[in-house]
């Protein structure tokens, strides 16, 4: 069993999970270069809320460590909201032409919440298959991906926004450490989300969305940036 750490308002594994597994390590990283920030551990508060007021969305390298049996926490732990499950309302919305379906809120979110998870089968990345529904796995199990093109949930329908209002975010997230370790990702709401808006994530990095090449977003009103074609 993993060294628990007092922090706070609980008996916490996950900082010693992140030092043992996850944290960046000289011997770790092919070339350092590749990867724009160090790997970040976030961790919620006392009402399982995230600090994203600093979040750079478009680096992969974050993750959350949720309790286990570990840590000595129950079930109602606010550090197991992947494990709680979906507890806010959504519901999938035809917005037009263009975007397609999206994704909006039934109920106001509020910044740093948990959303939902991101579900579907996972998968290596293969090069003759359709790409556009997955979500790619940088920490947990590197080269991995989510495909939520034919089995997903409600987060398939998330769109793209050059200026988003969540993000996905990697889930080390099991109830007994004796359970196997399947790689997870949340969604949290970046900021404040109001009933009837679209919660949206960012698809690209800011130099792929200024490059003038591809398809021209449409993700609001007289956006000057460019989509990347598949």
């Amino acid at each position: 069993m993993l060294k628990t750490l007092k922090i706070g308002f609980l008996q916490y594994s996950g900082v010693s999970t992140f030092q043992l597994l996850y944290k960046d390590t000289k011997d770790s990283l092919e070339d350092p270069k590749d990867r724009e920030l160090p790997r970040k551990l976030l961790q919620p508060n006392k009402a399982g809320i995230l600090n994203l007021e600093h979040f750079n969305h478009i680096s992969n390298q974050k993750i959350i460590v949720e309790c286990s049996d570990a840590c000595g926490c129950s079930d109602s732990c606010p550090r197991r909201r992947l494990q709680q499950g979906q507890k806010k309302r959504l519901v999938v919305f035809y917005e037009n032409k263009i975007l397609g379906f999206g994704l909006r809120a039934a109920e106001p979110i509020k910044a740093g919440e948990y959303v939902t998870e991101y579900v579907g089968t996972v998968l290596t990345p293969r090069s003759n298959r359709d790409p556009s529904y997955d979500l790619g796995i940088e920490i947990v199990a590197e080269g991995l991906a989510i495909d939520s093109r034919k089995c997903g949930n409600l987060a398939r329908f998330v769109a793209h926004a050059c200026d988003p209002n969540a993000a996905f975010i990697e889930t080390h997230s099991r109830i007994f450490e004796t359970d196997p370790l399947i790689p997870r990702v949340s969604l949290y709401a970046l900021r404040d989300i109001a009933i009837g808006e679209a919660v949206t994530i960012c698809y690209y990095s800011r130099d792929k969305l200024a490059s003038g090449k591809g398809i021209k977003c449409a993700c609001r009103p007289g956006c000057p940036n460019h989509l990347p074609k598949n």
